[in-house]
């Protein structure tokens, strides 16, 4: 199965669904959690809880209502102050979590090595590549695996 769209759709097919359970950031990266929550150590033994699995994303995407042209809140968002950046990214978990369950509804890839998350409450998360050499798009994972399907310049780098 080499066609990005088609890698990209079955991959992500797992979340459909699932309840999106925790957003945040890491600096200027959106980070969405979904399904259940888990406990597991971070890098330095401690434990936190974290959702089964974990969309990290570092290109342009935007969070709106299915078939809206206005986003809700973006990538734009989580550009400028470190705290303009925490506060778009408690927004973000105020629509998806604060604002009822949020479930995956549906996933699909694009050809670019985009994504559409279409969500229950007719929410949408398009993630769009930015085709940067050298720099990650964003990345799908299951907590404690290291299989990992990493987007870098719309294309799959890792798929293993």
């Amino acid at each position: 199965m080499s066609d990005i769209r088609e890698v990209i759709t079955q991959r992500l097919s797992v979340l459909v669904g699932l309840k999106v359970c925790g957003v945040n950031r890491a600096a200027d990266m959106l980070t969405v959690q979904f399904g259940r929550r888990i406990k597991v150590r971070n890098y330095r033994g401690e434990w936190r809880e974290v959702g089964e699995w974990a969309l990290h994303v570092q290109c342009d995407w935007k969070l709106s209502f299915a078939g809206a042209g206005n986003s809700l809140v973006s990538r734009s968002d989580f550009s400028g102050t470190d705290e303009a950046i925490i506060q778009a990214a408690h927004k973000a978990g105020d629509i998806l979590i604060s604002g009822g369950p949020t479930v995956v509804q549906g996933v699909s890839g694009d050809a670019a090595g985009g994504l559409l998350i279409e969500l229950s409450r007719n929410l949408e998360l398009v993630v769009i590549s930015d085709n940067l050499p050298g720099n990650e798009d964003w990345r799908f994972f299951s907590h404690g695996s290291d299989d990992h399907l990493v987007i870098e310049c719309g294309k799959v780098m890792s798929n293993d």
